[in-house]
């Protein structure tokens, strides 16, 4: 965010707003859902989709219930972050608009489960924020203003008023002339002049970037411990474990089709997936720490889909903790006292 003070052309407000009012309608329309979602109209709702439409893919009432309330929840979160960043936007935070845009296709998918025009709505808020004149205004320009008169395009001041020519200047006298041309200045030192300002100091890093970075680190290290040991207890007998999720399998008839070697790749695939997201958060830190305004925006971005990621066991400790620290980290990097250090140090 810049620290030149524009004013905000009414397109900005009205997409900002809408994205801030929706992201509110869908947090709340989100707790009705999933609080409507296990009685008896639902339950039926769920069977007559399951009847039409998800049989094919072996579906159950119970199934489809389970992932409408994931789903809330997902919209729930997301609606959160979204609000957020549509207030930023509103104070012309470049960062926020750029994590909108990555955040609006999952917004859009998880908001259908919640209700079917206010996703679309924020999605479209989030596209017109790069069109003109928004886009000049978060650039930091100002958009032309066009002119009615057929045949201009803007408004062109008038021409200044030309001055009378200079009279001619009096021949120098031999003597003075003489002087001037023999006058050579005294040296001087390059550094200071007294009319030439002091370089600026560069500003301090804020402590809400040191402290997100703090989180991610040590969040990422414990994810990547824990990980690392569910790995080697895997790899480690795989047989048995595979006997263990058969017998699992086979406990539960809705599962008695799936083989248990596919569950346990499916389990290392996304466990050797999450310990380089991890090693990529702790990199991404490192160079959010140095200055570097591209990472703080990908580490906003990798916080917010660890969050959502976590939010699949939300009943268990663990995950909830984890969702809690990649909240805060794209709050803090998201402030705009973190994101005015990171544009001041672009400027030479």
């Amino acid at each position: 965010m810049s620290d030149t003070a524009l004013p905000r052309p009414p397109q900005a407000t009205f997409l900002g707003g809408a994205v801030l009012v929706s992201s509110v309608m869908i947090l709340l329309l989100a707790f009705d859902r999933t609080s409507s979602l296990g009685s008896i109209e639902a339950q039926e709702e769920a069977q007559r989709f399951v009847d039409t439409q998800g049989s094919w893919i072996g579906l159950t009432a119970d199934g489809w219930q389970t992932t409408l309330r994931i789903l809330c929840i997902v919209a729930a979160a997301l609606s959160v972050v979204t609000g957020y960043l549509g207030w930023r936007v509103l104070q012309r935070d470049r960062g926020a608009r750029l994590a909108l845009s990555v955040l609006a296709p999952i917004a859009l998918l998880a908001g259908y489960a919640v209700t079917a025009l206010l996703p679309g709505v924020l999605a479209v808020s989030v596209l017109l924020l790069w069109r003109s004149p928004t886009r000049e205004w978060f650039d930091g320009k100002v958009a032309p203003v066009p002119d009615r008169r057929p045949g201009r395009t803007a408004q062109q001041p008038p021409a200044a008023p030309s001055s009378p020519p200079a009279p001619p200047a009096a021949p120098e006298a031999p003597a003075r002339a003489a002087a001037i041309a023999s006058y050579a200045p005294p040296p001087q030192a390059a550094w200071p002049h007294p009319y030439q300002p002091a370089p600026a100091a560069r500003a301090a890093r804020p402590g809400v970037v040191t402290g997100a970075a703090i989180v991610t680190v040590v969040s990422s290290a414990i994810v990547l411990s824990v990980l690392s040991v569910v790995l080697l207890f895997v790899l480690g007998d795989r047989s048995a474990f595979e006997k263990e999720v058969a017998d699992e399998l086979a406990s539960q008839p809705a599962y008695g089709d799936v083989e248990a070697s596919s569950v346990t790749g499916v389990l290392i695939g996304a466990v050797v997936l999450c310990v380089v997201w991890s090693l990529a958060a702790i990199a991404l830190a490192v160079l959010t720490v140095r200055g570097s305004n591209g990472a703080r925006i990908a580490l906003v971005v990798s916080a917010i889909g660890a969050a959502l990621v976590s939010l699949v066991a939300v009943l268990a400790v663990f995950p909830v903790v984890v969702t809690c620290a990649c909240i805060a980290v794209a709050v803090l990097l998201l402030r705009g006292d973190a994101a005015a250090w990171f544009a001041g140090r672009k400027q030479p």
